[in-house]
């Protein structure tokens, strides 16, 4: 286990760094080729700025994943746990691409989420889907196989555009996806699955690394190459720390990992219907547009909304422990 903790730490430094030294290139290859945010009445910055800083997390991802493996990290876990890391590499890299695609080309809502509905149909085909669940006082609820393809196909896409949509003040989305990969890191911890341990370590310091240059004032946005990633690998990993041996996944537990993005998510989406909106209609119903309303600064209403995802880790991990239900 000591070794193992100690892979996790060295991924988690090494990433940090990476992102830190691939950030500064980035801002300046897209500043000198005019690769920069498209200004709308939604937007919080008075200039233009870069939008590709995903690309970053994403590389820095992808160097230390192969450097953990390169080290026999993964050296005892079973078939279906590498089958399971492919695919979410695969999955993960896909989602990347749909969201650089987008900051380059500026795809319509309607082609993004037909390509992400296709990559999460390919990614519950290669095994990562919702099959038997425990949620509150339910155990061991065995989903229909067309249900489990339904709601593994809306989670990936839900949870990936719910960080998508709360990334709209400097380092929100990065943030509040390092305090959930955390919750799924002490998880793994928990449950001895080290391979989720040192994959969410990885991206909590590619994201750490890159909260350099995106708080505010920020200097680079991770765009929707970045937003799409994060969100991809945070409904995967919420999904697969919260799986019990037997394969039944604690969905409680999950919901609570990514609660604050999930509550916005749903809040936007009822209160457009109710105005009779398109749910992919942009307006400021956002969680962080309505702090702000209220004249909170910008750094305030990160720090509340950071504050509220904190204050929910710590009473997550409160009942989590103290009850010994990790196990549930």
């Amino acid at each position: 286990m000591n070794n193992s903790l100690i892979i996790c730490l060295s991924c988690f430094i090494i990433s940090i760094f990476i992102t830190l030294i691939l950030t500064p290139f980035i801002r300046s290859y897209c500043l000198n080729a005019a690769i920069i945010d498209r200004l709308n009445s939604r937007s919080q910055h008075k200039n233009p700025i870069v939008r590709t800083g995903g690309l970053g997390i994403f590389i820095s991802f992808i160097i230390t994943l192969a450097f953990a493996w390169s080290i026999k990290s993964f050296e005892n876990i079973d078939s279906n746990q590498i089958i399971i890391i492919t695919s979410t590499l695969i999955g993960s890299s896909i989602f990347f691409l749909i969201g650089l695609i987008d900051d380059l080309k500026n795809l319509s809502p309607f082609s993004r989420l037909t390509i992400q509905f296709f990559a999460s149909s390919l990614v519950w085909a290669m095994g990562l889907k919702i099959e038997v669940i425990n949620f509150l006082w339910i155990n061991n609820f065995q989903i229909p196989v067309y249900l489990s393809f339904l709601i593994t196909i809306f989670w990936i896409t839900g949870i990936t555009n719910a960080i998508n949509w709360l990334d709209g003040l400097d380092g929100l989305a990065a943030g509040l996806v390092v305090i959930s990969l955390t919750n799924t890191a002490l998880i793994g911890i928990s449950n001895e699955l080290f391979y989720i341990t040192i994959i969410s370590s990885i991206i909590c310091g590619s994201c750490l690394g890159f909260l350099h240059y995106n708080l505010y004032p920020a200097k680079i946005l991770m765009g929707d190459g970045g937003s799409y990633f994060l969100g991809f690998t945070l409904s995967i990993l919420s999904i697969l720390s919260c799986q019990l041996p037997n394969n039944t996944i604690s969905f409680h537990w999950s919901i609570l990992i990514v609660l604050i993005p999930l509550v916005d998510m749903i809040y936007v989406i009822f209160k457009r219907l109710k105005n009779y909106k398109s749910p992919f209609f942009p307006d400021r119903s956002h969680l962080h547009h309505r702090i702000l309303d209220k004249g909170y600064s910008h750094r305030n209403t990160v720090s509340i909304i950071h504050s509220l995802g904190i204050l929910v880790a710590i009473i997550m991990n409160f009942i989590y422990y103290n009850q010994n239900i990790y196990n549930i």
